[in-house]
């Protein structure tokens, strides 16, 4: 699997939410909320940067008692996410046309037509998941 990878199950990203809920960067969540861990992860499909797609499966919590002590800290309590690999693949054009649908619905500011500009000519997946 090949970070960054993009949520495509949600089909309509929500442009009030933190775009880092719907693209992640890496395995691990930081937040120990299930409410949003069933909303956006668990059994959802994410296409990574190879356009190979995933499906969320399960999640594995921080174990260590200093991250458990210090939970209340911004980004010391860490969540693995587990991803199981799906026989399904999506093509750079699907996932340009899927992201800049996203894109599209959220709010418009300085650097937003530069964004869609950088995924319009992104020559990889990878580009356009980078953003």
């Amino acid at each position: 699997m090949k970070f960054p990878i993009a949520n495509i199950s949600i089909k309509n990203w929500n442009p009030e939410e933190d775009v880092l809920l719907y693209i992640l960067l890496n395995k691990y969540i930081y937040r120990d909320d299930n409410q949003l861990y069933q909303s956006f992860f668990y059994n959802k499909e994410f296409v990574d940067s190879n356009g190979d797609i995933y499906l969320l499966v399960d999640q594995k919590k921080s174990t260590s008692l200093l991250r458990k002590i210090f939970k209340f800290l911004p980004n010391v309590f860490k969540i693995e996410l587990i991803f199981k690999k799906t026989k399904n693949k999506m093509d750079i054009e699907n996932v340009r046309e899927f992201i800049l649908r996203q894109i599209g619905k959220m709010p418009k500011d300085a650097n937003h037509a530069n964004w869609i500009e950088q995924i319009k000519n992104a020559k990889k997946i990878q580009e356009i998941l980078d953003g």
